[in-house]
């Protein structure tokens, strides 16, 4: 016995026989939804099913625009090497004299064997070398003496390979820039109010710097007259 199912029946016949002949689960709406573009496949998906979404913040390629800091490159390192100096004072006595003497009509009192050999070793070329004479700190403070610093004149002697000889006369200056006796004795606590003491600075060349020595602290007194002996 024989059917007649039309065309419309032969139709869906043909439809079934395909869907049945192609593997399992792949259907005509499956290879439509294949073909999708995946922002519509995602739309297609629940929404929990999506990927999440962050939004990145642009970052301008203007420096202007962005505030983290730059950070350049530091240069390397310099490496400064420090001059090496030694001051040596030869001759330098712990205690000196002043006696009266007249110069020019006036009466003074002045240092007596004053002369101070120096020795300055270095292994850096010296430009010049300065020394001065002042009161020590602690008796400046209990006599009251802002003299300070005051300039010695130099004499510069030979040099040998690093060695620089020099000499100084502590007399050769009586009076302060500012006008006040440099060596003014103090009667009182003499032994510790009349101390002073010398100090060295060397300059580089090039204006590399300088280096300051001072020397130990030295007394000063008034020579005590001779008792003419009675006979």
């Amino acid at each position: 016995m024989t059917y007649d199912m039309g065309k419309d029946g032969e139709e869906r016949f043909r439809n079934q026989q395909k869907q049945e002949s192609r593997p399992y689960g792949e259907s005509m709406d499956f290879l439509s939804f294949l073909k999708k573009q995946k922002a519509d496949i995602l739309d297609l998906l629940p929404r929990e099913d999506k990927e999440d979404e962050k939004v990145w913040p642009i970052i301008k390629k203007d420096l202007g625009a962005c505030a983290l800091p730059i950070l350049e490159k530091s240069s390397k390192s310099q490496i400064v090497q420090e001059q090496k100096v030694n001051v040596h004072f030869l001759g330098l006595k712990k205690e000196y004299e002043k006696v009266q003497s007249r110069v020019n009509r006036q009466s003074r009192q002045r240092l007596t064997g004053s002369k101070v050999r120096i020795v300055v070793t270095t292994d850096a070329q010296i430009a010049h070398v300065m020394v001065y004479v002042e009161r020590a700190p602690m008796a400046a403070a209990l006599c009251g003496d802002s003299t300070g610093r005051v300039p010695l004149k130099v004499k510069m002697g030979t040099q040998v390979v690093n060695k620089h000889h020099l000499s100084v006369d502590l007399d050769s200056v009586y009076m302060s820039p500012q006008g006040t006796p440099v060596y003014k004795l103090s009667t009182v606590d003499a032994d510790r109010r009349n101390r002073f003491r010398l100090t060295v600075s060397a300059f580089f060349v090039d204006g590399k710097g300088s280096k300051s020595f001072v020397s130990p602290a030295f007394l000063l007194r008034s020579r005590r007259p001779e008792r003419k002996k009675s006979f």
